[in-house]
């Protein structure tokens, strides 16, 4: 087991309340955001590219981000959610809701940003003015998806979550084996 832990949560994660949508309409939420994110960033991308010379740890990092974006493949490691349609047609709790949309709205701001650090970091360097147009456009579509009150969770409860999930894992798998 490879654990991710989760470095932020929304207080609204705890609430268990119906919300107004049902799960059905966040996972659509979340394949027509990325959609038109990927698409947008696309375009920003390739007219970013001929001002890029400096291979900065964002550029590489975009590089490796926008591959499968520009290729038209999935990365496999992380597949859309799809359940059967009993599932997508419940309401969806707060927490729920929540929990799906803002995952695919946080990934999208983190790469959003790395767009930005990729653009700062160019000019930096002294690269082309062009791109301080595109950087104020990205800063503007990551400005949209600023919809949550982000809280930290402490490093040391991170670590202990993650030490306790492998040994659990290891326990588990040990009384498994023949």
């Amino acid at each position: 087991m490879i654990p991710e832990c989760c470095i932020w949560y929304d207080p609204r994660m705890w609430d268990d309340s119906p919300s107004e949508s049902t799960l059905g309409e966040s996972l659509l939420y979340d394949k027509e955001r990325r959609d038109e994110v990927n698409n947008w960033m696309l375009d920003i991308w390739n007219r970013a590219l001929p001002h890029l010379g400096t291979r900065s740890r964002f550029k590489v990092m975009m590089d490796e981000h926008m591959e499968p974006i520009i290729e038209r493949y999935t990365n496999v490691s992380n597949p859309p959610f799809t359940f059967d349609e009993k599932v997508h047609a419940r309401k969806a709790t707060v927490a729920e809701k929540v929990g799906v949309e803002g995952r695919d709205d946080l990934y999208r701001m983190l790469y959003l940003g790395g767009l930005i650090r990729t653009s700062d970091a160019e000019l930096e360097a002294g690269g082309s003015e062009a791109l301080s147009g595109l950087r104020d456009e990205v800063y503007g579509k990551l400005q949209e998806y600023d919809n949550y009150t982000v809280v930290a969770h402490p490093i040391r409860n991170l670590v202990g979550m993650s030490l306790g999930a492998l040994l659990h894992s290891a326990v588990y798998a040990r009384g498994r084996q023949p």
